[in-house]
């Protein structure tokens, strides 16, 4: 049995498993569950069902998505500007629009169109509180994030809304075991003699996963290595809170958004690669040093010479990204560089075998 047939088994298990259980039964599942994580665009958990583990999203669904004519939506409902597609501390853009990514990536696995996504096996919308109340370590939280997004009304007020939200979708998917900061980086610690095969598979499926979603006109829009998942031989994309497509319900500011930042997940992967590589052998303190100085020949920093020389490819990527990154974060109106980047991408798309 092949890796897709096994996964689209599973998947048929478990989606009629979660299809036939009742709000009360899942509600109980849930409560057994294993806490995971919490972030700004949502908590997670795993539980298991039949025998098998399962990773549970639970994403905020704010009363304003919740109203009939916003029901299912995919359109920009709080009107939020485009810099909040860039991550950069954005807590998306809705959940239906993070549903709706994770239904055509799932779709897109089980009929074997590309296998690098996490499978959906089922989503569900429970409530949770009623009447809920912004707690005093939400409201120091929520002026923080207001401030640092230039006072905007408009993601306060998605801020907000999400604070206050009484109903969850709940969106249950595959278990991967880890993400692939933490895996590439022990790869690379364990074993320097083969980490240059390592970093040639995440090279390689990167690329491959990248190529597909350009093919569907898809944008992650957040792919660092922390929200790219994998079992030691697949890569997942996960975490959809900032994908576009273009089957969304976009405005006109959107569609040229779209392909202005067409080719944004090549040069995000770019700087997340090297970004992995670097701070795995280096450490973290002196990243900005460290890439800015990377292909000066004076500069003597301890790696593999094959690693070195396959990063060398994506450092002019690499530090025009960076450069982008550090700038918006001081001025939100800052332009995503698409010109100077269109000249640089050709060069990290030509992947060696």
């Amino acid at each position: 049995m092949n890796q897709l047939t096994k996964r689209q088994q599973t998947y048929n298990k478990i989606s009629n498993t979660l299809a036939c259980i009742s709000n009360r039964q899942l509600e109980q599942v849930l409560a057994d569950g294993k806490a995971m994580h919490k972030g700004i665009g949502g908590t997670s958990l795993q539980i298991e069902i039949d025998n098998t583990p399962v990773f549970v999203k639970k994403v905020p669904l704010t009363d304003l998505e919740l109203l009939p004519e916003n029901y299912m939506s995919t359109a920009n409902i709080f009107n939020l500007p485009m810099c909040y597609q860039y991550g950069i501390g954005s807590a998306g853009f809705g959940a239906w629009r993070e549903l709706a990514a994770h239904v055509m990536t799932t779709n897109w696995v089980i009929t074997g169109q590309c296998p690098n996504f996490p499978i959906m096996y089922h989503w569900r919308i429970l409530k949770d509180v009623d009447n809920k109340i912004i707690s005093n370590e939400e409201q120091v939280a929520l002026d923080k994030d207001t401030a640092y997004w230039e006072n905007n009304q408009e993601i306060h007020d998605r801020l907000k809304a999400k604070d206050l939200a009484s109903h969850h979708i709940y969106l249950f998917m595959e278990f991967i075991p880890s993400h692939l900061y933490d895996w590439l980086k022990q790869q690379l610690l364990d074993n320097k003699d083969a980490a240059i095969e390592a970093v040639k598979l995440v090279e390689h499926q990167i690329q491959e996963t990248n190529d597909f979603m350009d093919s569907q006109n898809f944008l992650h829009m957040d792919a660092h290595f922390e929200n790219i998942l994998t079992d030691g031989k697949q890569l997942y994309y996960s975490d959809f809170g900032l994908a576009l497509s273009d089957k969304f319900t976009l405005s006109n500011i959107e569609k040229h958004f779209i392909k202005d930042n067409a080719n944004y997940d090549y040069a995000s992967s770019a700087v997340n690669l090297m970004h992995t590589v670097l701070t795995s052998y280096l450490g973290k303190n002196n990243w900005d040093m460290i890439l800015s100085k990377f292909t000066d020949p004076k500069f003597d920093i301890n790696i593999p010479i094959s690693v070195k020389r396959l990063l060398s490819k994506y450092h002019g990527v690499a530090l025009k990204m960076h450069e982008f990154y550090k700038a918006i974060q001081r001025d939100k109106s800052t332009p995503f560089p698409s010109s100077e980047l269109k000249e640089l991408l050709p060069k990290i798309k030509q992947v060696q075998p």
